[in-house]
Order: structure tokens, then sequence, then C-alpha cells
């Protein structure tokens, strides 16, 4: 994404540019996964749905070279544009606005050939849920989860392996982390189609 420009999302509400300021940036978490700072948007002049898209904004690059008079004179450059996702209008976004996270992947276009969901190797949505547990908000952060469960399924389940699990348990976890590994467990034992599920020698499911 960086060699093409920088990636926006823009919607039909000003704060999120009335689809032409590209006001709201993401910066890079991973390879894959791009966060925006958290945006505020007063539903109270909004009418009708809230409507987004991801969008790359390709800056303006002028080049220049010295004229007459030591003054510089602009040969070529690049012009400016916006490189929505998608194709059209019917590709729009609808924002929820009951959740305060929007887990979304980019809608490739013949614009950008080479963005193919396929090409995620590192689905981090389900790691910033984790990361985001804290003692007051397992509930909110289980439903999260689950949400995520109807949005992306295969990505998701796919991430939540015993590996993932494994790889964060520590005795110094506190107690809402620990029993969020331990429902991921769950789920990740609950789709084995055996009725008894053994875990592996290494796997110290006494810390959790």
């Amino acid at each position: 994404i960086d060699k093409v420009g920088n990636p926006v999302v823009l919607g039909n509400v000003k704060e999120l540019g009335s689809w032409k300021s590209p006001i709201v940036k993401f910066s890079p978490q991973n390879r894959t996964y791009w966060r925006s700072s958290p945006v505020i948007i007063s539903l109270s002049s909004v009418s009708g749905e809230i409507q987004y898209k991801y969008a790359i904004h390709v800056s303006a690059k002028p080049l220049y070279s010295l004229g007459g008079f030591g003054r510089e004179s602009v040969l070529h450059g690049r012009e400016e544009r916006i490189i929505f996702e998608g194709n059209g209008n019917r590709d729009n976004r609808m924002l929820n606005i009951e959740r305060n996270n929007q887990f979304d992947i980019f809608i490739n276009n013949n614009q950008l050939p080479r963005l193919y969901p396929n090409t995620i190797r590192d689905f981090a949505f389900v790691d910033y849920i984790y990361n985001s547990v804290k003692a007051d908000n397992l509930k909110a952060k289980v439903l999260e989860y689950q949400h995520l469960l109807i949005l992306h399924n295969d990505y998701t389940i796919s991430a939540s392996n015993l590996d993932f699990i494994a790889d964060r348990i520590d005795i110094r976890l506190n107690k809402d982390k620990r029993l969020f590994l331990c429902f991921l467990l769950g789920h990740y034992t609950s789709r084995r189609q055996v009725s008894f599920y053994e875990l592996q020698n290494k796997f110290q499911s006494d810390a959790i």
C-alpha cells in the first residue's frame, strides 16, 4: 500500500471528509493491519445512514526543474487522486454506530490488482481484541469476538488456533485475559468433530 499511497476512510459526514477530504488516515500496525485514531461523529447532525468506504489517497507530486532567471517551472508530476475500494456505490459500507470498532477488510478492485484478501497472512483482529481485554470489559470483548466470527469467520477461526492460545499463556496474566483464552480454547475444541479432545502435552493448561 505504501507504494501506491496512504490508506484513508471517507464518508458522507463531515467527520469523514464528506467523500472529498481524506482527513481520517490510518497507520500500519503490521503488514496487513492498519488502524485510525478514534473518530467522534456527532449523531445529532446526521440524518439517515452513515456511509463510508476505505480508499487510497495518492498525493500530488510535482517534479520541478530550473527555468530561466533561476525560477522553477513544473515539468510534469503526479496528480492527487483518491482510489476508492470496491466498485461504485454498491460497495458503500454502513457504519454500525452500536460498535466502537469496525473490523473491515479492504474490497479490491481492478485499480489495485495486487490487494487481494487471500494475501492476508497475519489476520490481526483477534490479537487486537485479546490485547484490549481489561478487568471491566470481558463480556464486551467476548461479544466483539463473536461479532468478528460473523464478519470474517474463516480468518477468525484460523487466527484463533491452538498456537495463538499457547503463545499467550502466562501465569502473570490477569484473570480476565486467562478467562478469554479459556473462551477461545472452548471455541477451538468445540470445532473438533470428536467426542473427546486431548490437548498436546506441551500445552500448559494449568497456567489458565
